[in-house]
């Protein structure tokens, strides 16, 4: 079981971030979005049950121009770059950007 806890950086509670998760081979998976196109969402993942993360690795896609697209011309200009991931305890700690799709991968002990 997996609890999520989102913060935002002003007093608007967030609205429309959603998470997925599965679980393969000792590898959890989860992916979030956040569609603000205000602020980005400090976010906590507390794994429940017992489970420890040995570590947490996570990408992004992100773009600060929401209608930014890649086209034959510009390939590379919106794509996945790496997302910092601290394991706390019996936690993951990230910060998910606006207008973000992001995926955290942790192996689980």
């Amino acid at each position: 079981m997996l609890l999520m806890q989102a913060q935002t950086e002003t007093t608007t509670p967030p609205i429309g971030l959603s998470a997925s998760a599965s679980i393969r081979d000792r590898t959890l998976a989860v992916t979030l979005t956040n569609p603000s196109t205000e602020s980005p969402l400090k976010t906590r993942i507390r794994l429940a049950g017992g489970a420890r993360a040995k570590e947490a690795r996570g990408a992004v896609i992100a773009h600060e121009d929401m209608k930014a697209m890649n086209t034959f011309a510009d390939p590379e200009k919106v794509r996945p770059a790496p997302l910092a991931v601290n394991v706390s305890g019996d936690a993951l700690e990230l910060t998910l950007p606006k207008q973000a799709v992001a995926m955290v991968q942790c192996d689980l002990s």
